[in-house]
């Protein structure tokens, strides 16, 4: 009887250990694609960025830093 609980309770360990395996899995796996995504988000903003002030006839910067600060 006690062999048979100690059995029960070592299998439904071992089932809680694989279980949280694969949530940490699952769970890394979706941070690396949230961190790949954030990463081309901040690059294409950077481009966009880059892009609007070369195509401005002018750029005040410290007009643009009083906007932004405010």
């Amino acid at each position: 009887m006690i062999n048979n609980v100690t059995d029960n309770f070592q299998n439904k360990e071992i089932q809680n250990s694989q279980r949280l395996q694969a949530l940490k899995v699952t769970y890394e796996g979706s941070l690396k694609v949230m961190y790949e995504n954030h990463n081309q988000s901040v690059a294409r903003l950077q481009s966009q960025y880059e892009e609007a002030i070369k195509d401005s006839d002018y750029f005040d910067s410290e007009s643009w830093l009083r906007v932004s600060n405010t």
